[in-house]
């Protein structure tokens, strides 16, 4: 959302579609801050379902969320509307970094201080910056500033001396509410690994007779990752899933898979 005030215009949303569509009021929400130090000066927010009886389960209730993400998306079409990492600051999409301001650049505190001012120059709202071993991190408000600073892959800046590269804050896109991750996948060296390891997943892991993994994906800027599309919560199956999948055509081990959180 393009706008300085996303609470108000999400809660705006949310009583019109109440008035609209009675039965989606049975179903609690509630509307949060992307940043909780900056709650107007963002352009988008979250939408979490309340803690209630409806949504009082082991298994989160994403098909309740999915109604009112098809709602909000018929409200105003213009909308970008997707999963997030449900750990609250977990969220990286809207954070660039220039690893060229790393340990070894030597002043990086001052090298942060003129990033921001580039920013702030260019019209680029800045909610936070940070550094460490690999860098210099900004967090900026507009999304739209985000994609226009990565697709130009490096910028000049007064007084560093050299163009800085900016790229993505390592963040795997969410396209469904149930994903497991496994890494360390040499994927370019075992030909067909993927889907073996689908096969293995299918096999073992099932709820009433049914897979509970439906398909995979590799992102393209992690291709050591394998990402499996799931029907179902996968924590108990991550938490409690210990060894290795046996591999042994292909002699090769992997390791306990990861959900997001713990990545």
């Amino acid at each position: 959302m393009h706008n300085l005030d996303p609470l108000k215009i999400v809660s705006n949303a949310i009583n019109q579609i109440h008035k609209a569509n009675p039965d989606l009021a049975t179903i609690p929400i509630m509307i949060n801050p992307f940043s909780p130090q900056h709650k107007t000066w963002q352009t988008f927010c979250y939408v979490n379902l309340t803690n209630t009886s409806c949504t009082s389960g082991t298994e989160p209730c994403t098909d309740l969320l999915q109604l009112w993400m098809n709602a909000l998306v018929l409200y105003d079409p213009k909308w970008e509307l997707g999963w997030s990492p449900a750990k609250q600051g977990t969220d990286k999409q809207m954070n660039i970094h220039f690893p060229n301001i790393n340990s070894d650049y030597g002043d990086q505190d001052n090298a942060k201080e003129k990033i921001i001012q580039w920013a702030n120059e260019k019209g680029y709202l800045v909610l936070s910056a940070y550094k460490n071993k690999g860098g210099v991190i900004i967090n900026l408000v507009n999304p739209c500033h985000v994609n226009e600073i990565i697709d130009r892959g490096t910028v000049s800046i007064k007084d560093i001396t050299f163009p800085l590269h900016a790229i993505c804050v390592c963040q795997i896109k969410i396209q469904n509410p149930f994903e497991l991750v496994i890494t360390g996948m040499l994927l370019t060296e075992y030909e067909g690994l993927d889907n073996l390891i689908l096969t293995w997943l299918q096999d073992n892991f099932q709820n009433k007779g049914q897979p509970t993994v439906t398909g995979l994906h590799s992102p393209t800027n992690e291709p050591n990752i394998i990402v499996f599309h799931m029907t179902t919560c996968i924590r108990k199956m991550a938490d409690s899933y210990v060894g290795y999948i046996d591999l042994s055509r292909l002699n090769h081990a992997v390791g306990n898979p990861l959900l997001y959180r713990s990545l």
